[in-house]
């Protein structure tokens, strides 16, 4: 009799361990669903709220670019009353800031995820990876620009300069950071992180004071001529030269690489005009200038400063033709 209780306490006892051990296994797998599952939901989140920070501003959202009127007045003292302009259209509004952090929180996230999972997963060299990231953050920056305002871009800038930071502090091993710092930039890679992200805010600054409202132009030509540039370099660079850099740190580009930004920054530069309310052939015209005075200004800029020259050159190109 004994036995027998033994017996079954010993088959309960192996029976709730199962239990146990299934329901250990079932709660993994969900929480492995949900992991694998977890972008899909930041993307979904993110497009179900995204009308929302477009029409913040409503002050901007219901202007188009073009018709923003100009005020009559020389170009120094012109500057002067821009930067007055420009703190007063930088400083977010309680609603914007309320509906856009969080939104521009969950995007930059993605975009370090994508740039994290093709350099980890799918094994793609620095030169893409990164400049997938500079792409899509670019990107942003101008539909928020036209569709927002300043402040909109501001808030971005905030995100994702705490974002980067973090990575930087983070350093080697981490997936983000590798997915940004070039192995040619050593013993620097952090350094080549953080100064294009201060070449990058004080170009917009610069743009914006300067040159508005064609700001959004330099985003443009910026994020997208030389985003591809690097990476056409790498893959087809045949005709390479040096250019200056700091750290000490070598750098060359290549022809090839230089006309990628002239046609890809022509092309963001065309589309962003004419998305803007330009004529075709204003937008041909200007944008053919903008593209090829991206990639001149490219080709001769010192590594590091790159995002801060083709800002401010194109931004002022498109400003003097059409102003």
């Amino acid at each position: 009799m004994l036995t027998e209780q033994r017996t079954i306490i010993c088959i309960l006892y192996k029976s709730n361990n199962l239990k146990d051990s299934m329901l250990s296994i079932t709660h993994m797998k969900f929480q492995q669903s949900v992991y694998k599952l977890r972008s899909a939901l930041a993307l979904s989140i993110l497009l179900i709220m995204i009308p929302t920070i477009i029409h913040a501003d409503s002050g901007y959202s219901q202007v188009s670019y073009a018709d923003i009127p100009y005020q009559e007045h020389s170009f120094l003292s012109g500057i002067v009353e821009n930067i007055g302009d420009f703190i007063s259209r930088a400083i977010p509004t309680l609603k914007t800031l309320l509906l856009g952090t969080p939104i521009l929180i969950i995007y930059t996230w993605l975009c370090s995820l994508i740039a994290s999972y093709l350099k980890v997963k799918k094994n793609l060299r620095t030169a893409y990876t990164r400049k997938v990231f500079h792409f899509l953050i670019f990107t942003m920056a101008g539909i928020l620009q036209i569709s927002v305002g300043l402040s909109g871009v501001i808030l971005f800038g905030i995100i994702v300069v705490l974002f980067v930071l973090y990575t930087v502090l983070k350093g080697d091993n981490f997936h983000f950071y590798e997915a940004l710092a070039r192995p040619k930039d050593a013993p620097k890679r952090s350094a080549f992180i953080v100064l294009p992200l201060a070449t990058t805010a004080l170009g917009g600054v610069l743009a914006n004071v300067l040159f508005y409202p064609f700001a959004f132009i330099g985003y443009f030509v910026c994020g997208c001529g030389d985003a591809v540039g690097e990476p056409i370099g790498a893959k087809w660079g045949r005709h390479e030269y040096k250019v200056p850099s700091v750290f000490g740190v070598k750098v060359t580009r290549s022809i090839e690489g230089s006309l990628g930004v002239l046609i890809v920054g022509f092309i963001a530069a065309f589309f962003a005009l004419l998305l803007s309310s330009y004529s075709f052939w204003t937008s041909l015209s200007v944008g053919f200038a903008c593209g090829l005075g991206g990639a001149l200004i490219e080709a001769v800029s010192t590594h590091g400063f790159d995002n801060l020259t083709i800002q401010i050159l194109v931004s002022g190109i498109a400003y003097f033709i059409i102003k």
